[in-house]
């Protein structure tokens, strides 16, 4: 069973969130921000960079970085939400995608892609 749907869907929309992030959150377009928080946002860009190279290749390792890009993403969202007023739509528009994300990343279609032994609720090997 092909699993190009997966391959290409997770890695658009990982790449879709590399970008926002980017966009979003690094003052003037800069590659580094400032603050701790622009740090965190940075090294968000750079693992979900990483989670689409493990999407493509459908690496385990892929599907767990991109859940903790989603874990990081929630926490600095959250962090600013309840902290600072400046980055409040950006902060709200950053928590409803990570959210989508993880949705998307539990889904059957996804988790089956990942696991070498899980088809129709039987344990079998699956040929990739």
């Amino acid at each position: 069973m092909s699993h190009f749907p997966v391959r290409l869907g997770g890695g658009i929309a990982l790449l879709v969130q590399a970008f926002l992030l980017q966009f979003l959150w690094t003052p003037h377009n800069t590659l580094v921000g400032e603050t701790p928080i622009f740090t965190s946002i940075t090294i968000s860009v750079f693992m979900t960079l990483l989670a689409v190279l493990g999407f493509v290749f459908l690496r385990p390792t892929g599907w767990i970085v991109a859940m903790l890009v989603q874990t990081i993403c929630l926490l600095t969202a959250l962090f600013i939400r309840f902290s600072t007023s400046s980055f409040q739509a950006a902060a709200h528009f950053t928590m409803l995608y990570s959210i989508g994300m993880v949705l998307y990343l539990n889904a059957h279609a996804v988790r089956s892609a990942f696991e070498r032994r899980f088809q129709n609720g039987h344990t079998e090997e699956v040929k990739l």
